[in-house]
């Protein structure tokens, strides 16, 4: 079956769909990403499944033992080589929205779980 012949509909509901299909939406954000895409508070966002040794920096880097600015900024190196340009400067303007019910202080912690879930669970469905 080609891309044309599985085009959604209106009322054809995109997450079912397979990844090139749900792609072919002309506003979508990072259209040409080459990487892997998560639907989330309402948007079609393009991320990056972390590595295994991103994810390792990242843990080791949230160390109590580390200097909170360092946190700071390793966690907005994770973010920024996790998420596509505008995909992120959409989660920034969503964030700095006071009246956007769906964006709350704990937004970019659910945002991370799931990008990095991205990789676990692949790691899990491989075994």
């Amino acid at each position: 079956m080609s891309k044309t012949d599985t085009a959604p509909t209106d009322d054809t509901p995109t997450e079912n769909l397979p990844a090139e299909v749900a792609e072919t939406d002309s506003e979508q954000l990072d259209a040409g990403w080459k990487h892997q895409r998560i639907k989330f508070a309402g948007d079609d966002l393009a991320v990056r499944a972390p590595t295994m040794q991103a994810l390792t920096g990242f843990s080791l880097a949230s160390s109590k033992y580390v200097a909170n600015e360092v946190k700071n900024d390793m966690t907005g190196l994770f973010i920024v080589e996790h998420i596509a340009p505008e995909s992120y400067g959409r989660v920034m303007q969503r964030l700095m929205d006071g009246d956007d019910p769906d964006y709350t202080t704990e937004t970019v912690g659910t945002l991370m779980r799931d990008i990095v879930m991205l990789t676990t669970e692949s790691v899990t469905t491989e075994d």
